[in-house]
């Protein structure tokens, strides 16, 4: 009924909304005529023009300004001096000033036209809606009201269906039920957000300081071993748990909407990546290039003139692999593992 009733309303304000813009547009269009009428009666047309049409004049000043081009253009490069040339050339400049008045004339006259147009279909829009909605669509208005009153009148009367209210907005992804069977204090629908896919991510209790709610993560699912999706941390569980006998930290990793153009079904597989940080154009050597000099302070060995030489260096960011050096080396200089020579 709300729907019937709002259709109604709508019915009425639309009309006079449309009835407010085409008396502004019935303005607006009369001061387009008044200004293209005035601009086209205070034209000075020239002399030639006179007599002619808008374009009749238009097609005789472009076939004499195109024989005046044609005329002078043997003459184009002779002296200025030259007779025959000047004579040419102010045939020219006369042509081209008359064929610009034509084209003048021809828009003064095309805008008077589309004014005209305008404020004709204005008018016609205006006498449309003057009188209030149009009878066909007003009644048929009314008797979609009547009817979603009736219908409602009847189910208040009748009512015997009991509406069950989702907590949120979601897919259902199972009925555990069947008509006529007898229900226990267990769930029996089950609905999934699909909008913002989560993954549940457990992670070992040494990786406790990753485990922080907005750090980044970088997800590669079995099925899509080509794709890495981004997402961040959003929820981390207060207590541990214990996953395959291994004491871990549960953490919720909410996906990048813009990372997912794909479907991607509830109970994939995945292996998760968390950045607690990151570094980006940093100078990096492998982790067992680094000296540990004790008290936080690290040294590589630098290769200059073939042999290494001890270097104190600031180190940044470190895993497994690599390390991130701060201070005292540059790209492109050679560190050496004690093995290998590393650029």
């Amino acid at each position: 009924m709300i729907k019937a009733q709002q259709t109604l309303d709508d019915l009425y304000a639309g009309t006079e909304t449309n009835r407010a813009n085409a008396l502004n547009n019935i303005a607006t269009y009369a001061q387009d005529v008044r200004d293209a009428q005035y601009t086209l009666d205070n034209y000075s047309l020239p002399l030639i023009l006179q007599g002619m049409d808008a374009i009749e004049a238009l097609d005789k000043m472009k076939a004499e300004l195109d024989a005046a081009t044609a005329a002078f253009e043997p003459y184009r490069y002779y002296a200025v001096t030259n007779d025959t040339r000047q004579e040419l050339l102010e045939a020219l400049t006369n042509a081209q000033t008359n064929y610009d008045a034509a084209v003048k004339r021809l828009n003064y006259e095309y805008a008077l036209q589309v004014a005209q147009a305008n404020l004709a279909e204005a008018r016609k829009e205006y006498d449309q809606y003057k009188d209030g909605p149009a009878a066909d669509d007003l009644a048929l208005a009314q008797a979609e009201l009547a009817n979603a009153e009736a219908k409602l009148a009847l189910a208040k009367e009748n009512q015997s269906i009991i509406d069950l209210v989702a907590p949120i907005d979601g897919t259902v992804m199972s009925v555990d039920a069947t008509i006529g069977e007898a229900l226990s204090a267990t769930s029996i629908i089950t609905l999934a957000d699909l909008k913002t896919p989560m993954l549940e991510v457990y992670l070992d209790e040494t990786d406790l300081d990753k485990a922080v709610v907005g750090n980044e993560a970088e997800v590669v699912f079995d099925a899509l071993p080509d794709r890495i999706f981004t997402g961040k941390v959003v929820s981390v569980s207060p207590g541990l748990e214990t996953v395959q006998n291994t004491i871990a930290v549960k953490t919720l990793v909410q996906l990048d909407p813009e990372s997912v153009d794909v479907n991607l079904p509830v109970g994939l597989n995945a292996a998760v990546d968390i950045i607690s940080g990151q570094a980006l154009n940093a100078v990096l050597v492998p982790v067992e290039s680094l000296r540990d000099l004790g008290d936080g302070q690290y040294a590589v060995f630098v290769v200059e003139n073939g042999e290494p030489v001890l270097r104190v260096v600031q180190v940044g960011l470190m895993d497994i692999t690599s390390a991130e050096i701060l201070s005292g080396l540059q790209a492109g200089e050679t560190v050496t593992t004690g093995i290998v020579q590393t650029q």
